[in-house]
């Protein structure tokens, strides 16, 4: 159990997924996002689709990476944007 001189230092771990700690983060009443304390919600519904859209592949340049991007942005469904606002509600 934490008590006031132990403090819990999030850093580049991956998340905590065990039962047992994720019960007592809820029982602190911590909020604790899925993948990064430091990125806002509705950064895992964008970014997390679009790791996986970039999952393996290779540019060139920094501007071929951007243009990659900026295309899957633009190929998006409006649901899929509606979605993520969605979910901040929620949050």
């Amino acid at each position: 159990m934490l008590i006031r001189e132990i403090l819990l230092h999030h850093d580049n771990t991956r998340p905590h997924t065990a039962r047992l700690t994720q019960d007592k983060i809820e029982n602190f009443l911590w909020k604790h996002p899925s993948y990064s304390p430091n990125l806002p919600p509705i950064n895992f519904h964008l970014f997390g689709q679009l790791k996986i859209h970039l999952n393996g592949k290779r540019f060139a340049t920094d501007a071929d990476t951007q243009r990659e991007i900026h295309k899957w942005l633009r190929q998006q469904f409006k649901d899929f944007y509606t979605a993520g606002i969605g979910r901040l509600i929620k949050i």
